[in-house]
């Protein structure tokens, strides 16, 4: 409607305005037309004049040529044709378009000039031979038959300027129409946009501007327009902002709020007052007050005594039943506050906030208050009957100490004080290398000054007797509301003689750890001496089983292969113990290469094929094709798998050992080996990588063996940065899993080598 009202406006505006520009020019056009017509029709007649008056002065010039020539037919030579037309033309301005032309008698034009077709003796417009048509006045000269033609074109330079005139005058007035049009266009735009802004002010769309474009009365209009607009627009705002924080308030209140008019009928509630009815706003405005919420029938009198007395009633805790559903009983407190100047029908506010919980909560404070004291009672008892000592410490540095913590610190039985500092002060505290400790530096200070918590913190606290006793301290700040320190609890005992035997058990474990050492070596020492005689015996028993010239009876030949045999065992154990206690020093070194898994595994494997084939055993080989090499220790990697395939095929009577290894994570490879062998005890496997330990330790076991390779293995895993773990069942075999990085890092202090090209291979 607004769009019509505002197209109508601009279109009468509009359409005066051009009428009235058209009037006002119209009599300008006519003249201008009237004048431009009359000027043609003088160009026509000047042309027409001097069309007869060129033919007239032709043929009385051609009447004196043939006088002179006594009319004689004669042919006529080019150059005497030439002047005789000169002489003809010298009538005319050499700017006007005429043309002559000279018929003989036998009618033929002269020199083959283009010729009328009709020789008409009157003014008219004849066409001639070269097709065009010209204003043409013929003359025949009597006796002599000779006639002479002057034709001037239709198009002459003054038709063209006639013309000229014509278009610049249509210009004119198209330009002067277009502009009269940009003009009304450029006056009335701002009046319809001021329009159009004026009636979207009813629909409440305040943010509307006028474009200002002139400095005139318009631009002025404009100017006072949008500063109205923006007053109307900030104030609008105001009142919308204003009235969404008043309905948000009135939405978020916890409270139930409803106006009602002077005929109790709701005008506006909030959910609140809706919920606490059990129904909703839509459902409630424009409802009598009691229709609407019966429960309140019993205000009926308060109600009346306000809207008579127009003063407040307020009635805390008041038993009101809202809700017929509820089971419990429901406490209200109810705000009847009178409106002075009615505003918008309103003359009631009725506020009703739910306080049943609180009005519980009352009644419940008594017999919790009683409870409450029953139960300080009870903490005191049991903080009395603690075996540790506890000082309780309020806000205001008052103390309070257990029986526990008087025996300890010597004083009263549940002695009370004033001052914690002053207490502090008094006891002779030092840390443990003996320095003295100010009253703020001891625990409990610490917690009451910084709210620094301490736990297990030890002292020296020298008695009144001048004994040295130990303590174990904690103490732990109390924070109260809005992070304030409102005191301290510190709790102790006397840790002196634990401390005095801890300190006895760390004796002798260094003394036990000694004695390790001292075994170590001479294991160490004794492998070594026993190495060389050793080995002298093998090299022995191989020159007694080639010499040649003085060979062996089968007697002897069995004596010197079971001399060998057991000269072998005994120095792998020696080599084992040798290997053990340098793993247990700390003195193995690492050589680190490129290690080809598979290859190695498959090289290892074969060594134990005969072995294996003698006792049945089935060995398989597992490798994942994806497994690259990896780099550690090669022998030290050989030596693991070596001990591992010897346990299995040792405690396997016939079945399968299997040998596995992928790769595990990005970082990881995994080696694992297991059997269908005899198994390991449950209660074995805790020790299982013990020194000198056995599954079966006693002296008629069916195994040999000193205990060594498991220990070995795990110790050489530890080296090389892996993981062990072993799973295991009696009589149904072992696994053990290792998971292994795919590259060793290189170990500070154990003589570890790189082998520099395979290493960064």
């Amino acid at each position: 409607m607004s769009e019509v009202k505002t197209d109508s406006i601009k279109h009468s505006v509009r359409a005066r305005l051009l009428i009235m520009l058209v009037l006002l020019s119209l009599p300008l056009l006519i003249v201008s037309l009237l004048q431009i017509n009359r000027y043609r029709q003088s160009v026509a007649e000047h042309e027409r004049i001097i069309v007869q008056l060129g033919a007239t002065t032709a043929a009385n010039k051609l009447r004196l040529w043939l006088e002179e020539r006594d009319g004689s037919a004669a042919p006529l030579s080019s150059d005497e044709i030439a002047r005789l037309y000169a002489t003809l033309r010298d009538q005319f301005p050499n700017n006007v378009e005429v043309s002559i032309v000279v018929i003989a008698p036998d009618g033929r034009p002269l020199n083959g000039a283009s010729a009328p077709l009709q020789l008409a003796p009157v003014l008219s417009k004849q066409m001639w031979s070269d097709g065009i048509e010209r204003t043409t006045s013929v003359r025949r000269l009597e006796p002599y038959g000779w006639s002479v033609a002057v034709g001037l074109p239709e198009y002459t330079r003054s038709t063209w300027t006639v013309l000229a005139l014509m278009a610049t005058w249509a210009l004119a007035l198209i330009t002067s129409t277009m502009l009269a049009i940009w003009a009304v266009g450029r006056f009335t735009t701002p009046l319809s946009r001021l329009a159009q802004a004026v009636l979207t002010f009813g629909e409440g769309r305040f943010h509307e501007r006028i474009a200002v474009e002139t400095r005139d009365e318009v631009g002025l209009l404009a100017q006072s327009f949008n500063a109205m607009a923006a007053s109307l627009e900030e104030r609008f705002t105001e009142l919308q902002h204003q009235r969404a924080f008043t309905e948000e308030v009135l939405n978020s209140l916890p409270l139930g709020v409803a106006v009602l008019d002077d005929a109790l009928t709701i005008r506006s509630t909030n959910p609140t007052f809706a919920r606490f009815i059990n129904s909703s706003p839509a459902n409630l405005i424009g409802h009598n007050l009691y229709e609407a919420a019966r429960p309140f029938l019993p205000l009926r009198a308060a109600i009346e005594d306000v809207r008579r007395v127009r003063r407040p009633f307020i009635n805390y805790s008041l038993k009101i039943k809202l809700d017929e559903r509820a089971e419990q009983e429901t406490f209200w407190d109810v705000i009847l506050w009178p409106i002075r100047e009615s505003v918008a029908r309103a003359d009631l506010i009725l506020i009703i906030s739910e306080v049943s919980d609180r009005v519980r909560a009352e009644r419940l404070a008594h017999s919790a208050f009683a409870a409450e004291r029953a139960r300080a009672a009870e903490l005191e008892s049991v903080v009395n009957q603690m075996d540790e000592g506890v000082i309780i410490v309020d806000a205001q540095g008052a103390y309070r100490v257990n029986p526990k913590a008087a025996r300890i610190l010597a004083l009263e039985p549940n002695e009370r004080g004033e001052s914690i500092w002053r207490l502090l002060n008094s006891l002779h505290l030092l840390t443990l290398d003996g320095k003295r400790l100010a009253p703020i530096e001891t625990p409990l200070g610490r917690a009451l000054e910084r709210g620094e918590p301490v736990s297990n913190e030890r002292l020296l606290f020298v008695t009144f007797a001048q004994e040295e006793r130990i303590i174990d301290i904690s103490a732990t700040p109390l924070i109260g509301e809005r992070g304030r320190h409102d005191g301290a609890v510190a709790v102790f005992r006397d840790v002196t003689e634990e401390v005095s035997h801890h300190r006895k058990l760390a004796e002798a474990y260094e003394r036990l750890r000694e004695h390790d050492r001292l075994k170590s070596a001479f294991v160490a020492n004794v492998s070594h001496e026993l190495r060389t005689p050793l080995n002298v015996i093998i090299g022995l028993c191989r020159l007694l089983e080639r010499d040649s010239e003085t060979p062996l009876s089968p007697l002897q030949h069995e004596i010197v292969e079971r001399m060998e045999r057991n000269a072998r065992a005994l120095l792998t154990q020696v080599n084992a113990l040798l290997d053990y206690s340098r793993l247990e020093a700390g003195r193995a070194g690492l050589r680190l290469e490129r290690v080809d898994v598979a290859r190695l595994i498959s090289s290892l494997v074969g060594d134990f094929a005969e072995e294996a084939r003698a006792k049945g055993i089935e060995l398989i080989t597992q490798i994942a094709p994806d497994l690259d090499t990896v780099t550690t220790d090669r022998d030290k990697l050989a030596q693991v798998i070596f001990n591992l395939l010897s346990n299995a095929i040792k405690f396997t009577r016939d079945g399968i050992v299997t040998i596995r290894a992928a790769n595990g994570d990005e970082d990881s490879w995994y080696l694992e080996v297991s059997d269908t062998g005899i198994g390991i005890p449950e209660k074995t496997l805790p020790f299982i990588f013990e020194g000198f330990r056995q599954a079966d330790d006693r002296l008629t076991r069916a195994y040999g063996g000193v205990g060594l390779g498991l220990a070995i293995t795990h110790k050489i895993v530890q080296l090389l940065g892996g993981e062990i773990a072993v799973e295991s069942r009696v009589g149904h075999g072992s696994r053990f899993r290792i998971v292994w990085p795919r590259t060793v890092a290189q170990r500070t202090g154990t003589g570890s080598l790189i082998n520099g090209p395979q290493a960064r291979q």
